[in-house]
């Protein structure tokens, strides 16, 4: 069921195998605004070019949280009807029917939803993967006051309301404590939600490393909460 007043985000750097098969799944539910990030790979969404999505390409790569921007602000200018926003990565990780259940979650209020891979049904993380991320969550959590258990999940709901009283300063990977900060800061209705991951050797090999991470454990932008 097509819904008129959801917009999925999709930011994208040398995606090349599960990307079209994503794209055309999420159509059949909503909005699309695919964001090429700089790649230097080329990406072949031809299978879509009859189907309305809309298409923004970096000239160079800027990072995920600047590409989630472009995203929005596309959204505020040009999707007036649009109330909730979804961010989606494109490697084939997240799951839609999690999506469409945040998306209700949402309408109940909400103006973040925050994916979890730890609440819920138990995902196929590896010890070592599994220990550093909930490591990540309890040092925001212990910085912040508030309480979350996956600090960077790409799966999220935002409402309207929500992006448009705020932008995203952070080009990189660090934009996802950004998101919680503002949060934070002006005390937005949120809560986290269950969500299963699909782990494949592409997606794994696509991923973050870990360092990330850890370089975000205490990165400047919490210790100013």
């Amino acid at each position: 069921m097509f819904l008129r007043d959801v917009a999925f985000v999709v930011p994208s750097f040398n995606e090349t195998l599960p990307l079209t098969k994503e794209l055309a799944r999420l159509l059949k539910y909503g909005e699309v605004v695919f964001v090429n990030d700089g790649s230097h790979k080329f990406i072949d969404i031809s299978p879509l070019i009859t189907k309305k999505i809309f298409t923004i390409n970096h000239v160079i790569n800027r990072g995920q949280g600047a590409a989630l921007e472009t995203g929005f602000e596309f959204i505020r200018l040009y999707l007036p009807k649009i109330s909730y926003i979804v961010t989606f990565d494109s490697d084939g990780q997240h799951s839609l029917q999690d999506a469409l259940n945040m998306v209700r979650k949402a309408r109940h209020g909400y103006d973040v939803v925050l994916g979890s891979r730890f609440l819920g049904k138990k995902n196929e993380i590896n010890f070592l993967k599994r220990f550093f991320l909930k490591s990540f969550a309890k040092s925001y959590s212990l910085f912040s006051g508030i309480w979350i258990t996956d600090r960077h999940f790409g799966l999220r709901v935002f409402s309207r309301r929500f992006i448009e009283k705020n932008s995203l300063r952070t080009a990189d990977f660090g934009h996802a404590d950004e998101i919680l900060n503002l949060v934070v800061k002006s005390n937005w209705k949120f809560c986290e939600f269950p969500c299963t991951v699909k782990y494949t050797s592409y997606s794994v090999k696509k991923g973050q490393p870990l360092i990330n991470g850890i370089n975000l454990m205490f990165d400047k932008g919490i210790k100013k909460l």
